[in-house]
């Protein structure tokens, strides 16, 4: 592939990392090539179906708790299939504006049953529907911040816990799908929506919101758990004891380290060009536009 003429400022689109996240942790450790062909060198992420039903079940779903809340006189009708059919058209449409080929688009399952946006939008529903009902016959409720004073107190529904754990310059950017509080065990429970086929296999997701729930608002979380919206019902749950701000701050402060030494190797597997949505852009996986973005390519332009 031909080297980028020098005159073209490939420069503008590189960024840099400002913050840490779960995500960005959990894709360092699988990848680390990953984070900096997202993250620093912009490479386009090929799209997925289950990025935008994933999405519109999430905000369904919200849209829910947010209803429970609301005074039950007067309050509107609630309707599954606007809510997940509103927020899934946003999401389809935003993807098809920056990739309008969807046979490009990124898929799970067998080959013979690929996603659809018909598929999407048949059991899309049921997803939030498993979690509505769910919800029904649970004794958890959403939990609140009484001590908060501020113009919108903090609730247990995509909870902002971003803060800056000791151990780690950078901030750790963390939204907790849920909190809830179960009054008789009295006890903090963190609960992410899932709408794959496979849980979490660790905890550490679950750790890094409680380190933040702890270390921002002195909260102990006592556990963490999915809820498989696919199933209807909630996963594993994995303790959350080890998990204080220091500890996980530790954590952080290592990925922090590593991106500020850019140590990013790729860790090349037979599925990356079919997991992996920046695989186009990987030198190791053999990516048509690696001589775009990636430094390990010979013909990549120096950072």
């Amino acid at each position: 592939m031909a080297r980028r003429p020098r005159s073209e400022p490939v420069e503008s689109r590189w960024g840099e990392i400002k913050h840490l996240s779960y995500s960005t942790l959990d894709a360092w450790f699988s990848c680390p090539k990953q984070v900096e062909l997202r993250k620093i060198r912009k490479a386009p992420a090929r799209p997925a179906w289950w990025f935008a039903g994933g999405s519109a079940v999430h905000s369904a779903t919200e849209a829910y708790d947010r209803w429970t809340l609301l005074d039950p006189v007067g309050r509107p009708k609630f309707s599954i299939s606007e809510q997940f059919n509103e927020a899934f058209l946003r999401e389809v449409e935003e993807i098809r504006a920056k990739e309008p080929d969807e046979s490009l688009w990124r898929h799970a399952g067998p080959k013979t049953a690929p996603e659809t946006f018909e598929r999407w939008a048949k059991n899309g529903p049921l997803f939030v529907g498993n979690y509505i009902t769910w919800r029904r016959t649970t004794d958890y409720v959403v939990w609140r911040d009484d001590e908060d004073t501020g113009d919108d107190p903090a609730i247990g529904i995509e909870t902002d816990l971003s803060c800056v754990l000791p151990g780690c310059a950078r901030e750790v950017k963390a939204y907790a799908d849920r909190i809830f509080w179960t009054p008789a065990l009295q006890q903090i429970h963190i609960i992410d929506l899932k709408t794959g086929t496979r849980g979490p296999r660790t905890p550490l997701q679950f750790g890094t919101y409680a380190a933040c729930l702890k270390h921002k608002y002195g909260i102990d979380a006592a556990t963490g758990a999915a809820f498989m919206n696919r199933e209807g019902a909630l996963g594993k749950p994995f303790s959350l004891a080890k998990y204080d701000p220091r500890y996980v701050g530790l954590l952080y402060g290592n990925l922090h380290r590593a991106v500020d030494a850019k140590v990013f190797p790729a860790h090349y597997t037979g599925g990356c060009s079919k997991m992996c949505d920046v695989s186009d852009a990987c030198y190791a996986a053999g990516g048509a536009r690696s001589g775009e973005f990636d430094p390990d390519d010979p013909q990549c332009p120096p950072f």
